[in-house]
């Protein structure tokens, strides 16, 4: 039986707004210029969480061994001794890890995971310019979630996630980005992230910044 032409007309207007919607937002990422100011690429944020974490157990480790010598046959801190030891290697493991993927960005325009001397707006943690709009990830992630938190009175500054990975053509694919609004926030803060490798391997973890 033939339709009355009011009746398919919705659906065409529907599907042209599908369409059109999705055209858009290709056309949008095609149009993104990542620079030195307005991206923070997650990978270097997860450097410096690793490297914080390092400097933590070998620190813990050093304690520990320090026991050990009045204490030599102190099982539990024997015990904790080798805990330390495996999760160092861990860390050292994934470090290597993410130094490759970095090898493969390359000199992608981004803020710098570690702030030039002068001006050096922050000692240590994050350093993020206010003027950042972007989260870019590498493409051995395929999920990620970030949260920005005030150090201070703990409200949510900002937030961003990537579900669907869409690599940008225009950086030769190597990264995709999604937008993120810090509101002119000036000050110290928490970041919180989840990202989920192409090996579906999820890893959370937290570091403190400051924004400037």
């Amino acid at each position: 039986m033939r339709k009355p032409i009011l009746t398919l007309l919705p659906m065409a207007l529907f599907l042209f707004t599908i369409v059109s919607c999705e055209t858009g937002k290709k056309t949008e990422s095609s149009k993104i210029v990542l620079t030195t100011e307005n991206n923070v690429y997650e990978g270097d944020l997860y450097q410096l969480y690793l490297e914080d974490k390092i400097l933590f157990t070998k620190a813990q480790l050093d304690i520990t061994s320090d026991f050990l010598e009045t204490e030599p046959n102190n099982e539990k801190l024997l015990a904790e001794l080798e805990t330390l030891k495996s999760d160092l290697n861990a860390l050292k493991k994934n470090i290597e890890i993410q130094n490759q993927q970095d090898a493969l960005i390359g000199k992608l325009p981004r803020v710098p995971r570690v702030p030039p001397v002068p001006p050096q707006p922050c000692l240590a943690g994050a350093c993020i310019p206010t003027a950042v709009s972007f989260i870019t990830i590498s493409n051995d992630i395929q999920r990620i979630v970030v949260k920005i938190t005030d150090l201070e009175t703990k409200e949510i500054i900002a937030s961003a996630s990537i579900s669907k990975p869409s690599p940008l053509p225009q950086y030769e694919n190597l990264v995709t980005a999604t937008a993120i609004d810090l509101k002119e926030f000036t000050g110290a803060v928490i970041i919180d992230i989840q990202r989920t490798n192409t090996d579906n391997e999820t890893i959370s973890y937290s570091l403190n910044g400051n924004i400037y």
